[in-house]
């Protein structure tokens, strides 16, 4: 590894301008609360595709956030990258080919209604996806949620499965998902893309 000769360039992307004298470029990404409030509001009326909320820009932040820069080294740049989420599974996801129902399979002798079923669901997946347990960037992979909700709701379902929407989409096409660096997962799943199925078929899952 001695005689490996490395060289990192950074470039700015053409909505930003960098003062060419700064050594330091320090990217700052913020979740601001504004729009984390806005966008649980919005899953929480229904996620109408046409009222998405929408992100601050860099400008948006460099002004909320100017007090930091007097803590800066004269020779460092801040650069305020925006977070955005990046929305899963229901009608609300801007890419069609992450929208998804769950079909559920419950246990015969489970007392609790199809409705509650979907609710408590439903709850799981949120929980799953509280923004504690996320960073920016990170990996979705299906078999971490799959156990998250059979283990809450282990005494009332026997199956729980994911099936993407897009009709040139089969099973296991949502079952891992990449963010990019400025997104954070959020799942805009409803009691509606909840189904309860008697069984798991190849029909029910799509399975080509």
């Amino acid at each position: 590894t001695d005689n490996i000769s490395f060289q990192w360039k950074h470039y700015a992307n053409t909505q930003h301008r960098i003062d060419p004298s700064r050594t330091n470029i320090i990217d700052v990404f913020v979740l601001s609360n504004e729009y984390d409030f806005e966008t649980r509001q919005w899953i929480a009326n229904g996620a109408d595709p046409e009222k998405m909320p929408i992100p601050p820009t860099e400008l948006d932040l460099r002004l909320l956030f100017k007090g930091y820069e007097e803590y800066k080294m004269f020779t460092d740049e801040m650069v305020w990258r925006p977070v955005r989420y990046k929305l899963l599974f229901g009608s609300g996801s801007e890419e069609t080919n992450l929208r998804a129902k769950f079909k559920i399979v419950k246990l015969s002798n489970t007392p609790v209604s199809d409705g509650e079923i979907k609710s408590r669901v439903v709850k799981s997946i949120n929980d799953f996806f509280d923004i504690s347990r996320w960073d920016f960037g990170e990996t979705f992979y299906f078999t971490e949620l799959a156990a998250y909700v059979h283990q809450q709701l282990a005494t009332v379902i026997g199956s729980f499965v994911i099936v993407p929407q897009n009709e040139d989409a089969s099973f296991g096409d949502v079952f891992e998902v990449t963010a990019a660096p400025d997104e954070i997962f959020i799942s805009t799943a409803q009691i509606s893309d909840v189904e309860i199925i008697s069984s798991n078929s190849s029909s029910n899952l799509r399975i080509r």
